[in-house]
């Protein structure tokens, strides 16, 4: 990434999803309309987009832009940044584990694992990645 991470709001309408983010979200399952009502609310997190002509590409934030548009929000709250491909899919592959420990947290990843993400979050830029590793939850040590 060559500048700054800039935070804007962003139309939904200009908003697409990246063709390197290859999950597949269920825009009718509860868990995305439990994060549209509260999106509704509040939206905690920033999505995270490149600018690609006159849209935006999501690369963090698929759920969030899918409840988004199912609550009918006008916008969605961004840090745009200038992403190259292979930095996209470090971000996406993070994001992507960070949210299954999230999500089923007795499933958390054994230390090789959190070493894969160590791995994979060097080839993120710096301010990104540090963020992603203080996200993820310390293993719990047998005995």
């Amino acid at each position: 990434m060559t500048t700054a991470t800039v935070h804007m709001d962003i139309p939904l309408d200009l908003l697409v999803d990246c063709p390197l983010n290859t999950r597949t979200v269920d825009p009718d399952s509860a868990s995305i309309r439990g994060l549209a009502d509260s999106l509704l609310h509040r939206q905690l997190d920033a999505i995270k987009v490149r600018q690609v002509g006159a849209r935006y590409e999501v690369i963090d934030g698929k759920r969030r832009h899918t409840a988004g548009r199912l609550a009918q929000l006008p916008t969605l709250r961004a840090e745009l940044g200038e992403y190259t491909d292979n930095e996209a899919r470090a971000i996406i592959i993070v994001s992507q584990r960070l949210l299954s420990i999230r999500l089923r947290p007795a499933a958390l990843p054994p230390p090789e694992a959190i070493a894969e993400l160590e791995t994979l979050a060097a080839l993120i830029p710096a301010e990104q990645s540090s963020k992603a590793l203080r996200e993820v939850p310390e293993p719990k040590r047998k005995g």
